[in-house]
This record gives C-alpha cells, sequence and structure tokens, in this order.
C-alpha cells in the first residue's frame, strides 16, 4: 500500500492546498482542497498538482484566452 504525500498548505501556480478532500479519484489518487488566488475553491488530484498539470481554478486559461484575444499572434 503507497502512503500518501501531504500536500497542505503548499502552493502549485495559484493554488494553495487547505486541507486533504473526502472524495478520491476514481483511479485512486488523492484528492486536495485548494483555494484560488482568485479566491475560488477547488478539489484537484494530488497527481495534477506536483505534475503542474493544474495550477489554477480556471481563472488563468480565462486570462490567457482574453489576452490572445486582444493580441493575436
Amino acid at each position: 500500500m503507497s502512503h500518501c504525500i501531504d500536500l497542505t498548505h503548499q502552493r502549485f501556480g495559484r493554488l494553495t492546498v487547505e486541507k486533504r478532500a473526502k472524495t478520491v479519484a476514481r483511479n485512486g489518487n488523492v484528492c486536495w482542497l485548494c483555494r484560488c488566488d482568485c479566491g475560488n475553491r477547488v478539489v484537484v488530484e494530488g497527481y495534477a498538482l506536483r505534475k503542474g498539470i493544474t495550477r489554477s481554478c480556471g481563472c488563468l486559461r480565462k486570462e490567457v484566452s482574453r489576452k490572445n484575444a486582444r493580441h493575436p499572434a
């Protein structure tokens, strides 16, 4: 049985981990309740946090899209 890496109070991009979530991903990965810099809360898999797959609640994608729409390459 594998152990759980405690991510509490760590920052990943715009997300700060608050505590372990009660939910578990379908693949068995541990999920964490995070607060984004914009104030939203989101539940994210620990793997996605550690590998940089998830860095915000979705606000980062919106900002980048908005910026790219104004200044196309």
